[in-house]
C-alpha cells in the first residue's frame, strides 16, 4: 500500500484554526465490469473532499474498494485527471472516459483512488461555518492560539440531488476531537458528548434531508483544533425504519407546537377581550353600589309607599273578586246570542235561493201585465186573452213560492222571532194582493171572452208599489 497516497486522506491538525474535510461512503454494485458472466466484479466507493474554514469545497478525491471475485483485471468507466494504485504497484492505464488495471491478486481487495477532472459532484448537504471569539464574529485566521471562548456554528443545508437515494438513505454525521490537556471545556448543545482519555469526542447527527445548525465551544488559553469531520453514511435498512418513525413522530410534534401555538393566540385575543369586559363589570359594580346606597336612603318613604301600594292592591282585588259573577253570566249571554247569530246567519243563507226565485217570479208577473195592457190599448183581444192564461200561471205560481217562502220563515224558530210583525204582515199582504189580482185577471178574461162592446178602447192600468203588489182596473163603457 502507497502510504504517502493514503495520508493524503487523514485529516491533519492545525494551529492556525479548523481544517474541515467532509466523507460521503457510498456502496454500489456490478459498477465495475471487464468481463460478462457471474460472479461479478463490486466496488464501494468514499468520497473525501476538503473544506476550507468557511465550509467552501476546495478539492475532492474518490477512493475504490474492489472485490475482483476471481478478476484480474477490470476497466473503471469515468473521466479522471489522476489515478492511484493504492494496493500494488500495478501502474493504471487511462484512456479517454476509462481507466484499467491488470494482472491484479484475485485473492485480495484492491483500493484505488481517483481524482475527477470536475468538482462539481453533487453531496447531499452544504454546509456554512462561522466563528466567535468570547461571543464577537471572528475570521477563522485569527483563531489559531486565541485565548476566551471559541464558538464554532456549523449550518448544515440539505441539497436536492439527482440520486433520490442520496436524498433519502444518507445520515449526516459531523464530529470533533478536543484535546483537554490543551483546551479548558468543551459544550456543544443537542450533541453526544464522550469522554476518551485525555480527549472529549464530540459528535451531531442529522436525518435524511433534514438542516441542522450546530454549535460547539470550546474554552481555551491558547486554541488549535483537529478540525471539524463530516461523514454522509447510507442507513441500513433496520435505520430507515426508525428513521420514518423518527420523521413521523417529528411531524406530529411540528403540528401539536402549532396547534399549541394557535390556541395560546386564542387564549391570549380571549383575554385581551375580557380586560375590556372586565373594566366594564367594574364600572358597573361601581353604579350597582351608588343605586343601593341612594335605594337605601329612601328606605323608610319607600316602605310607606310599599303598603299603600299592598292596600290598594288587595282592594283591586276584592272588586274583581264581586264582579266575576257579572262577568260570567255576560259571557254566556253572549255565547248565546253568537249561537242565534250563528242560525239566523244560517236561516238567511237558505232564504236567500227562495227569495230570488219568487223575485224573478214577481218580475215575470209585472212583465206580463205591462204586456197585456199594451195589448189592450191595441184592441188585440185575442192576444190579449192568450197572454191572461199565461200570467194566470204566473200568478199561481208566484202565491205557491210566496207560501213556500212563509212556511220557512215559520219552520226557523229563530227567523219568526227575528222577524217583525210588519214583516209577517207583508208576507200576508202579498198573498191577499196575488189573490185579488188573480180575482180580477179572471174577471177580465170572461169579459173579453164575451166580446162586449166599448165605446172607446179598454185600457188596463196597473199600479205597481211596495215590491210587487198590484190591482186590475177596467173602465169603459160595459
Amino acid at each position: 500500500m502507497n502510504k504517502k497516497n493514503i495520508k493524503r486522506n487523514i485529516l491533519k491538525k492545525t494551529k492556525m484554526g479548523v481544517a474541515v474535510s467532509q466523507i460521503v461512503l457510498m456502496t454500489s454494485l456490478n459498477m465495475l465490469s471487464g468481463f460478462a458472466g457471474a460472479p461479478q466484479v463490486t466496488v464501494d466507493e468514499t468520497v473525501y473532499t476538503n473544506l476550507d474554514y468557511y465550509g467552501a469545497r476546495k478539492d475532492l478525491s474518490i477512493v475504490k474498494g474492489v472485490s475482483l471475485n476471481g478478476y484480474t483485471d477490470f476497466s473503471d468507466y469515468g473521466d479522471y485527471s489522476n489515478v492511484i494504485n493504492m494496493t500494488s504497484d500495478n501502474a493504471p492505464k487511462l484512456d479517454a472516459n476509462q481507466v484499467s488495471f491488470s494482472s491484479l491478486d484475485s485473492s485480495k481487495k484492491f483500493y484505488y483512488e481517483v481524482t475527477p477532472k470536475s468538482n462539481d459532484l453533487e453531496l447531499p448537504w452544504n454546509f456554512d461555518v462561522s466563528y466567535k471569539l468570547n461571543g464577537i464574529p471572528t475570521k477563522a485566521e485569527n483563531l489559531a492560539g486565541a485565548s476566551g471562548m471559541i464558538e464554532i456554528n456549523i449550518n448544515a443545508k440539505p441539497v436536492k440531488t439527482k440520486s433520490d437515494y442520496l436524498n433519502n438513505n444518507m445520515i449526516l454525521m459531523l464530529g470533533t476531537d478536543v484535546d483537554m490537556t490543551k483546551n479548558l471545556s468543551v459544550e456543544a448543545p443537542g450533541a453526544q458528548i464522550q469522554s476518551l482519555g485525555k480527549n472529549t469526542v464530540v459528535l451531531f447527527m442529522a436525518f435524511p434531508g433534514e438542516e441542522k445548525d450546530f454549535t460547539i465551544r470550546i474554552g481555551s488559553d491558547s486554541f488549535e483544533s483537529a478540525g471539524i469531520m463530516m461523514a454522509m453514511v447510507p442507513a441500513t435498512m433496520d435505520s430507515l425504519d426508525k428513521i420514518k418513525e423518527i420523521n413521523d413522530a417529528k411531524d406530529d410534534i411540528k403540528d401539536s407546537v402549532n396547534a399549541i401555538y394557535n390556541s395560546s393566540n386564542a387564549l391570549l385575543d380571549v383575554m385581551n377581550s375580557m380586560g375590556g369586559g372586565l373594566k366594564g363589570l367594574n364600572g358597573g359594580l361601581k353604579e350597582l353600589q351608588s343605586a343601593r346606597a341612594t335605594i337605601h336612603s329612601y328606605g323608610d318613604s319607600l316602605t310607606g309607599q310599599t303598603d299603600t301600594a299592598i292596600q290598594n292592591l288587595n282592594s283591586l282585588a276584592n272588586t274583581t273578586s264581586q264582579m266575576v259573577p257579572h262577568l260570567v253570566t255576560s259571557k254566556n249571554a253572549l255565547n248565546d246570542f253568537n249561537k242565534d247569530i250563528n242560525k239566523i246567519d244560517k236561516g238567511v243563507s237558505d232564504l236567500k235561493p227562495v227569495l230570488y226565485d219568487l223575485t224573478d217570479s214577481m218580475g215575470e208577473v209585472d212583465s206580463s201585465i205591462s204586456h197585456i195592457g199594451y195589448l189592450l190599448n191595441q184592441a188585440k183581444t185575442a192576444e190579449a186573452a192568450a197572454s191572461m192564461n199565461d200570467l194566470s200561471d204566473k200568478l199561481i205560481l208566484s202565491k205557491k213560492k210566496a207560501q213556500q217562502l212563509q212556511q220557512m220563515i215559520d219552520g226557523s224558530g229563530v227567523l219568526a222571532t227575528a222577524s217583525n210583525a210588519a214583516g209577517n204582515i207583508n208576507i200576508y199582504s202579498m198573498d191577499q194582493s196575488l189573490r185579488q189580482l188573480y180575482g180580477g185577471l179572471e174577471r177580465c178574461k170572461y169579459d173579453i171572452k164575451c166580446k162586449r162592446k166599448y165605446s172607446r178602447k179598454p185600457v188596463l192600468q196597473i199600479a205597481s208599489k211596495c215590491g210587487g203588489f198590484h190591482k186590475c182596473n177596467v173602465s169603459g163603457s160595459w
